[in-house]
């Protein structure tokens, strides 16, 4: 099975679709990233359920940069 995806670069609709299209894999290694990070998170509180919000943010942060990822650009 074969399937070709076509773009105008030069049309800003196309252009945005076409970053989201090239940032798929990425953004689904960040999910998977994130959901790991944050499984740890929860199993080293003290209490094992209580977590610092502003810690999850910061790691939240770190892994988008990670992954090269720009929410704003992704979502207009």
């Amino acid at each position: 099975m074969k399937a070709e995806l076509h773009f105008n670069l030069d049309d800003s609709d196309d252009a945005l679709e076409h970053f989201r299209c090239i940032k798929s894999l990425d953004m689904a290694l960040f999910i998977f990233d994130f959901a790991a990070k944050l499984r740890d998170l929860t199993d080293t509180s003290e209490d094992g359920k209580h977590i610092d919000e502003a810690h999850i943010w910061e790691k939240w942060e770190e892994t988008m940069q990670a992954y090269d990822l720009n929410l704003d650009r992704l979502v207009v």
